[in-house]
């Protein structure tokens, strides 16, 4: 049943949610089979669609380990989406699911990828799912059966996430509202992974209050120029900048005028179509940073008191909020996985999918 269609009869419409499945242990289509089966034997659960499988090879975990086949299934439910993952979880145990590794071998795995257009963030799920959006193995088969279905997000039609992969600009930026700590850890990227390193000798620059209209458009073409010359050139290596262009955007509202943002923007938007936007944009968080929007975001309007730092920070999250730019993953720069994490993305965006035999 590759792609399938739900039966007409069947008319009332619930919210439609993506699935994703793969298997790298013992009979692979078996378990994708068996566990499409088990979920669709769950109450309030109707079939939409499903991919064909795919082969990729495993990306990050221990070495050695088989090639997963990979699918993703569309339903219709009417189940919260904490439900449907009890009913995911409860199928991966019923198949021999083991949780010893972390991206180890596994029977089966299923991920829940979107549920309509809600957003949920908490200990026990996020949707949508942070990784889909580089992971060629989910995006790939996801787009054979909801191509035009919208990540809620960023915007982005799937088919679209996926030809992002597709490009040939191997080029990922980093982004922040520590600028020093956003840095330094693109530097630390760059070494660990052996990667080429994109630095903007002028860095400092984005911080320094009360510049004037000229320096901000010199600090736009500067930026410009210097991304268009290194990612120009088609490199099987990724090239890791240890800025973003578009901070320029964000950094020039709290020194610029009305009348001057307005001659900024026009300039902008002259440059807009030619500046080369990263295949995936890293948004370095940390706990301070957190802290203390969650504490300006409980207070009254009139009460908040934004540090300079504070204030780039809210206009970075205007720029990428729906429709963004380009696809843009939120990662913690203290958290001791978070180079680890970097290494299984470069591998997923380096990596290829084939047809299952």
């Amino acid at each position: 049943m590759h792609p399938h269609t739900f039966p007409s009869g069947h008319s009332t419409p619930m919210p439609k949610c993506l699935i994703a499945l793969g298997s790298n242990l013992g009979n692979r289509q078996h378990h994708l089979d068996e566990a499409v089966k088990q979920l669709l034997a769950h109450e309030n659960i109707r079939f939409l669609a499903r991919s064909r499988p795919i082969t990729t090879n495993p990306v990050g975990g221990p070495t050695g380990q088989d090639r997963f086949l990979n699918e993703v299934v569309m339903i219709e439910t009417d189940r919260t989406p904490e439900s449907l993952l009890e009913c995911a979880q409860q199928v991966e145990h019923l198949l021999g699911r083991v949780r010893n590794q972390r991206w180890g071998a596994r029977t089966i795995d299923i991920d829940l990828l979107m549920v309509d257009q809600m957003i949920v963030h908490n200990s026990l799920l996020q949707l949508p799912h942070p990784r889909m959006i580089y992971r060629r193995f989910v995006l790939q088969p996801a787009t054979e059966v909801a191509p035009q279905l919208e990540h809620p997000l960023l915007g982005w039609s799937l088919s679209r996430l996926l030809d992002n992969l597709n490009s040939p600009v191997n080029y990922l930026a980093f982004t922040g509202s520590d600028a020093n700590r956003t840095q330094q850890f693109a530097h630390t990227v760059a070494e660990q992974l052996d990667l080429n390193l994109l630095t903007d000798a002028q860095n400092a620059t984005l911080h320094q209050a009360g510049q004037t209209l000229a320096r901000w458009l010199e600090f736009l073409d500067h930026r410009h120029e210097l991304v268009a010359s290194q990612t120009g050139k088609t490199r099987e290596q990724f090239t890791v900048a240890d800025f973003w262009t578009n901070e320029v955007l964000a950094a020039c509202r709290m020194d610029l005028s009305a009348p001057e943002l307005q001659i900024f923007q026009q300039r902008w938007n002259e440059l807009k179509p030619k500046i080369t936007q990263p295949k995936l944009l890293i948004y370095l968080t940390t706990p301070n940073s957190d802290r203390h929007a969650e504490q300006q975001n409980s207070l009254p309007n009139t009460d908040r008191v934004m540090t300079r730092e504070a204030r780039f920070s809210a206009e970075l999250d205007k720029i990428v909020s729906k429709p963004a730019p380009c696809p843009v993953l939120r990662m913690h720069a203290d958290n001791p996985r978070t180079i680890e994490e970097l290494a299984a993305v470069i591998e997923c965006l380096n990596s290829n999918t084939h047809p299952a035999n």
